[in-house]
């Protein structure tokens, strides 16, 4: 099958793009991207019902990109496959040995899937990496406790 970028006017197929994979949530499976390493590809998992998270991911980078305080927190979206099955990101590195005391103090209104498997490191910054749950609010949440990370 042959799948459209919603950005670019180019085509793919998925045979052509998935990389090795690399991690896998409830909803979703995380593949390098072939044509770029820099790159994540994030699928939608057969047989499940909702398919809402890339679609949710990439309008809340949409609608949020241009807010500094709440941008330098998200991992920057690509681009979306019209259908809404695939999503590019930028690749992130694990979180390594952060302590708790250097993780985020705020994270966006209406965040509310937060744990430490949610976060990595991209250009030396710590970033929410999967934010496709649920539509951000363009402001930030109170100071998070300690507990909320763990």
């Amino acid at each position: 099958m042959t799948y459209y970028w919603t950005n670019q006017v180019t085509s793919f197929k998925a045979k052509d793009v998935l990389g090795k994979l690399i991690g896998k949530g409830f909803f979703r499976e995380v593949y390098e991207y072939i044509p770029n390493p820099n790159w994540v590809i994030k699928k939608i998992r057969p047989r499940k019902k909702h398919q809402h998270e890339n679609k949710n991911e990439f309008l809340n980078w949409s609608n949020l990109r241009e807010i500094s305080v709440i941008n330098k927190l998200l991992v920057p979206v690509i681009d979306m496959s019209h259908c809404g099955k695939f999503l590019l990101m930028e690749k992130t590195q694990p979180l390594g040995d952060y302590k708790i005391a250097n993780l985020p103090k705020y994270v966006p209104v209406s965040y509310g899937d937060g744990h430490l498997e949610q976060l990595s490191r991209l250009k030396r910054k710590i970033v929410i990496h999967d934010y496709g749950c649920n539509l951000l609010k363009p402001r930030l949440k109170r100071i998070i406790p300690e507990y909320f990370w763990k």
